[in-house]
């Protein structure tokens, strides 16, 4: 869906964590697509980090391989990137005495951005560092990054509709709930201040 409706420009990596069911030959095969292979499953954070590090563009996105992209959803999102600073299609809130998040589409309401389509320009990434490789597999290295970045006063913009989220199927078949809540628990941990936990 990427290259019949980006509606821009773009460059293409796909990290491999570490896959068995032949994805990363299919991906190999293809000629726009750069692939970066790991050997074995080095979580979210990491995968994003190696793309992001060869990437060459001034705006930068990471995307889950469970989404379709809508007529000039990518664009969309580009821009609102260029504009604000980070943008995606979906924000979280945590709400004081809970470890995981509620979806939201309201920026202003929004705590951070939902990392499964998040978009940023190059000298904000610069600014806030790389992603949290702390994190065990995946799971809040997204919402971590966001509340760096909103200490240093960046602001993202939510853009409903840009794309679909199947939501789940990157780790679908990975029981992740003891690693998640232990990532919730060092998100809360880590960043008490804001309020929540």
């Amino acid at each position: 869906s990427l290259r019949e409706h980006a509606g821009c420009p773009y460059e293409l990596i796909a990290v491999d964590n570490g896959s068995t069911d032949g994805s990363a030959a299919w991906l190999k095969a293809q000629p726009d697509v750069k692939l970066l292979k790991h050997t074995s499953n080095l979580g979210v954070a990491a995968a994003w980090n190696r793309g992001l590090c060869v990437a060459k563009h001034d705006v930068l996105m990471v995307l889950n391989n469970d989404i379709i992209a809508h007529e000039n959803g990518i664009a969309t999102l580009v821009a609102a990137a260029v504009e604000t600073g980070i943008s995606g299609q979906t924000g979280g809130i945590i709400p004081r005495g809970r470890a995981d998040g509620i979806a939201t589409a309201d920026t202003h309401f929004s705590q951070y951005v939902e990392g499964y389509a998040l978009a940023f320009r190059r000298d904000v990434w610069e600014a806030v560092g790389e992603f949290d490789e702390g994190y065990a597999v995946a799971y809040c290295e997204d919402s971590d990054w966001c509340f760096r970045a909103k200490e240093m006063s960046y602001r993202w913009e939510l853009v409903p509709g840009a794309l679909t989220h199947l939501g789940g199927r990157t780790s679908a078949d990975m029981n992740l709930s003891r690693e998640h809540q232990a990532n919730a628990t060092r998100l809360l941990r880590l960043h008490a201040r804001h309020g929540f936990g």
